[in-house]
């Protein structure tokens, strides 16, 4: 049996504390609320342009994944200083550095290619299987994920492409079951909304504004366990 002992105060003590505590647990529901009303908001935009043509993906940026040098050979990794991704950093974000690198010798002997800053990354496998990321430097990566960047940015913005697939994630998973995976023909067969270029960058505009509101929201929810524990302390 556990012999767990808590503190009790007084209880007035008590009574304050949890006061302050549900106080904090109604602003942590209301800020969660509003947390998810401006995510829906990003695939409603996306939903406005089905009054645009449809164009598959592959007729607007070039499209390819990458590899991985054999572990078994050390001369392809120790020492390494050429950024290389797996499909975890496929999260519905920028993406700026890299926790593992393959050396020059391990990129020649592979599959493993550069995609450029700029290009954004779609995980075909996995746990983040259809989930975007937006590349922030020159990088390589393993095969489970595609690169994707515009052939004519005067046409189609890379940023725009990464904001609608992102926008497109469950009509783009939506066939598929738990183990199934996504692959270059699929990707490659995605059919995108091309509005104007005035229209693309204004709806990168406000996404961006929308997740930089997520974001502010979610700094103040991440704060909230330290201000309980605060109370906690405060009293105790």
């Amino acid at each position: 049996m556990l012999n767990i002992q808590i503190p009790l105060p007084p209880k007035e003590i008590q009574e304050k504390i949890v006061d302050e505590i549900e106080l904090l647990e109604k602003e942590e529901k209301v800020l969660r609320e509003k947390v998810s009303k401006y995510k829906d908001k990003i695939p409603q935009l996306i939903n406005e342009l089905e009054n645009n043509s449809l164009e598959r993906l592959d007729n607007l940026a070039s499209i390819g994944s990458g590899g991985t040098p054999s572990m078994k050979i050390p001369a392809y990794w120790e020492n390494g200083n050429i950024p290389w991704l797996k499909s975890e950093v496929c999260k519905e974000g920028f993406v700026y550095e890299a926790s593992d690198f393959i050396t020059e010798l391990g990129l020649q002997k592979s599959n493993a290619k550069y995609f450029n800053e700029n290009t954004t990354l779609i995980a075909l496998v996995g746990a983040t299987k259809g989930k975007t990321a937006f590349l922030k430097f020159k990088s390589t990566t393993n095969q489970n994920i595609a690169g994707i960047s515009s052939i004519d940015e005067s046409k189609v913005l890379n940023k725009y492409i990464f904001y609608v697939l992102k926008g497109m994630y469950n009509e783009i998973i939506k066939d598929l079951s738990q183990y199934d995976m996504l692959n270059l023909t699929m990707i490659r067969n995605i059919k995108i909304p091309v509005p104007s270029l005035s229209e693309q960058q204004k709806i990168v505009s406000e996404i961006e504004k929308i997740e930089t509101q997520i974001a502010e929201l979610e700094q103040k929810l991440a704060e909230i366990p330290k201000q309980k524990e605060f109370i906690l302390k405060k009293y105790l």
